[in-house]
């Protein structure tokens, strides 16, 4: 019986997580940057073991950004981009670099921001001495052509 309740929990949490978007849509300014705040701590709370629902949640990322300003969206969703780069299951970490073409893309009218970026995917993935790393540096820049960025 636990069992049912627990695989039953699961799907209701990834299905908030894929709807999560759409949901914040409907919601008042002042509750979305409420929730803004939060993001870290849903990536955080978010199971270890259950890997999709870190994966549903980056994959809910770039709709979520554009709910913000893009001050809001270096402050708090590209942290949280960064830590999922990083993920020890390789559907979360690509789920990410996704979303990190999406950020630079929408960071191209703040050289700033967009340079800051650039310079911490190059840093990060780029020059690292992990394999996984630079493949990741690779998979990014896939992402970015195909954004139409390069």
């Amino acid at each position: 019986s636990s069992g049912i309740n627990a695989e039953y929990g699961d799907s209701v949490k990834i299905g908030l997580l894929k709807n999560l978007s759409h949901f914040l849509k409907n919601v008042s300014l002042r509750h979305r940057e409420e929730l803004l705040y939060q993001m870290k701590e849903i990536q955080k709370c978010e199971d270890q073991k259950n890997w999709r629902y870190r994966q549903t949640f980056a994959n809910q990322l770039p709709q979520l950004s554009e709910l913000y300003t893009t001050k809001e969206v270096y402050d708090h969703i590209q942290p949280i981009v960064f830590d999922l780069s990083t993920d020890q299951v390789s559907q979360v970490r690509r789920a990410s670099f996704t979303v990190l073409s999406k950020l630079v893309q929408r960071f191209k009218n703040d050289p700033e921001y967009l340079s800051t970026t650039c310079n911490m995917i190059r840093n990060k993935f780029g020059n690292s001495n992990r394999c996984t790393y630079r493949q990741g540096y690779v998979l990014i820049c896939r992402e970015m052509i195909r954004d139409g960025q390069y």
